[in-house]
């Protein structure tokens, strides 16, 4: 009886110990959880490089678990804005460029100035624009993109042309020369549509769509209405074809090239595969676009921002780091994407295609648009500006002095 009672005590103590033990120890530290969300075509499987990069984020990084949360194209504006003003949404996401100055006046994205300064240089000169907001920095680039000159080889040829234009005036003088060949130079579009790709021709005339002070318009002068002139005399020459006036989508832009019936449209990387699944009858290529007293492309793209009801903004730097260092190149090539990352120009990736190399080159003269809230308001103003002139309300001189009026009072 007396051994049943020790070996009934030793094991009471045995317990009692491990009791004390364990309860003196730390608890195990729990991950920081970092919702992030991203467009939808970087998630098309679960194998997708988004979720690869994230995994082994999360790997190396056992203190923070970050979620990657699909969101369709279309609605992750809305989505974000109601959701972040509402106290939830995401911790970091990927945002239209087109939208900071916007996200960062509303108080929707934090300020990250102090940490971005520490990788500035990592990137090109453009999409760093995009990230700034009246001197501070809202988002790190991502990647970019910029639009080039697709042309048709063949009829270029027609009328005495091996290579694509350069200039401004050689543009002009192959326009003359395709007409007198009964052919469209240029496939446009119009409303703000046309005002996007009419940007390039902006910057590169010396000018811009918004002043430095950014309170008035910065195309109502000399600069400004000589790049203004050369797109509506393209129109008005008959160097663009009447179907611009009801052109609503980037393949609407596109049919008069591949139909053969224009020689040039000015589109972006997205419109590489449209273009050759449609198998026009010619030889076609892409040029960087004409340039003037610059060379100049008007960029896009999506950068990193945390909104500011991110949980840990630590964390979540370092997950920008880690998406945006010159080694994790393959996550975006993966996309066939143009990382914002100036390494990306010493690659292979950047070379070994000869169409999506000229959007490499053109990375480096990228020209971010205005970081103004009102840029929506100012680009559906110029839009309306010029379809008074593709449709005969108004003269182009007219037009632009009244728009330019608008926007001031825009910016007021």
């Amino acid at each position: 009886m007396l051994r049943a009672s020790t070996s009934r005590l030793s094991q009471v103590i045995v317990i009692v110990a491990l009791s004390v033990i364990l309860m003196g120890m730390p608890a195990t530290a729990k991950s920081t959880p970092l919702t992030f969300w991203v467009i939808e075509s970087f998630t098309p499987t679960k194998d997708a490089a988004i979720y690869k990069a994230v995994a082994e984020f999360n790997k190396a990084n056992p203190d923070i678990e970050v979620r990657v949360e699909p969101i369709p194209a279309a609605s992750l504006r809305e989505k974000y804005v109601n959701a972040v003003f509402g106290g939830g949404g995401p911790d970091i996401a990927a945002l239209d460029t087109a939208w900071m100055a916007e996200f960062a006046q509303m108080g929707l994205v934090k300020d990250i100035s102090g940490k971005f300064s520490t990788v500035r240089g990592r990137f090109f000169e453009g999409p760093v624009e995009t990230a700034e907001y009246r001197g501070k920095y809202y988002a790190v680039p991502w990647y970019t993109n910029n639009v080039a000159l697709f042309y048709n080889k063949d009829a270029l040829a027609s009328v005495g042309y091996a290579k694509p234009p350069a200039t401004w005036s050689e543009f002009r003088s192959m326009a003359e020369a395709l007409k007198k060949k009964n052919m469209y130079a240029l496939a446009f579009a119009h409303d703000d549509f046309a005002i996007f790709m009419w940007l390039p021709f902006l910057y590169q005339a010396g000018a811009d769509l918004v002043n430095k002070e950014l309170n008035g318009p910065g195309f109502d002068n000399a600069e400004g209405r000589e790049a203004w002139n050369l797109i509506t005399d393209m129109y008005a020459k008959g160097y663009m074809p009447e179907s611009i006036k009801s052109v609503n989508s980037w393949s609407e832009v596109y049919a008069p090239f591949i139909q053969g019936k224009a020689a040039f449209v000015i589109t972006g990387d997205w419109g590489i595969m449209p273009i050759a699944n449609a198998k026009p009858g010619f030889e076609w290529s892409i040029a960087p676009l004409p340039a003037h007293r610059k060379a100049a492309t008007v960029i896009g793209g999506y950068n990193l921002a945390m909104s500011k009801n991110c949980r840990d903004v630590d964390a979540a730097w370092r997950f920008f780091d880690y998406l945006t260092k010159p080694e994790n190149l393959w996550i975006l090539q993966s996309y066939n994407r143009i990382p914002a990352v100036a390494a990306v120009l010493e690659t292979e990736y950047a070379t070994s295609d000869p169409l999506m190399s000229v959007f490499f080159q053109q990375s480096k003269v990228g020209v971010a648009r205005p970081r103004v809230p009102e840029y929506e308001t100012i680009m559906v103003t110029l839009g309306e500006a010029f379809d008074t002139v593709i449709f005969g309300v108004s003269t182009p001189e007219a037009a632009l002095k009244k728009a330019a009026a608008e926007v001031k009072n825009i910016l007021k």
